[in-house]
């Protein structure tokens, strides 16, 4: 797969996951529903976010990093994405049940700054084909 195509159904895939989320939003009443309403709201707002901090990374890695495989930066991009998207979700929990202090975020943000870390000596560690 190329990387134009690819990009391609990044943005088919963000425009399908906003979309969606807007039907989560317009359809359920967080009043009235349950534990699925909720589940259904972080779901869907985590592959939302996931999507655009995906293409939004790839986006400016390409213009940025010229001498770096696509392979790489598609690889990088969306691992970023996914931690991205984990902390603004749990951000979001950790303030719906009244739990959100500097300290909780502070220690996500070590957290999740820790496995990029792990990751990115990983990648350096293995061999190129």
């Amino acid at each position: 797969m190329t990387l134009t195509r690819y990009t391609l159904m990044l943005l088919v895939a963000t425009l399908i996951a906003w979309s969606g989320f807007a039907v989560v939003i317009t359809q359920i009443n967080p009043q009235t529903t349950g534990y699925d309403g909720f589940l259904l709201f972080y779901i869907s707002l985590f592959f939302c976010l996931l999507a655009s901090f995906s293409l939004i990374g790839l986006l400016i890695r390409l213009k940025t990093q010229k001498q770096h495989l696509p392979y790489y930066v598609v690889l990088l991009s969306f691992r970023q994405a996914i931690f991205f998207s984990l902390l603004v979700i749990g951000a979001l929990l950790l303030q719906s049940q009244k739990a959100l202090y500097w300290w909780n975020m502070v220690l996500l943000v070590i957290g999740l700054t820790a496995v990029e870390f792990f990751a990115l000596r990983r990648v350096r560690r293995t061999p190129s084909p």
